[in-house]
């Protein structure tokens, strides 16, 4: 299976917009009344945000999620001296 560059590009750049994603995710279950929907929503955003920065090693998102433009494509591990 090809995948064009496009494709890949547009992939990248919607799973670095996921946190806000979840946002607008979590205002349409509001606004339709939806609050079982947005219970689960608020609660896995809040578990994707946690991991980010207090599991940073093991966090299958990359990088650091406020600068999600410029995310290096690997976890560089510090080194303890």
């Amino acid at each position: 299976m090809i995948i064009s560059k496009f494709a890949v590009s547009t992939i990248k750049t919607i799973l670095k917009m996921h946190s806000i994603l979840h946002i607008f995710e979590a205002v349409a279950a509001i606004s339709e009344q939806a609050y079982i929907t947005f219970t689960i929503v608020v609660i896995s955003g809040l578990a994707q945000v946690l991991a980010a920065y207090l599991l940073p090693n093991e966090h299958l998102h990359l990088g650091n999620p406020l600068k999600f433009w410029n995310t290096p494509h690997t976890h560089k591990k510090k080194h303890h001296h």
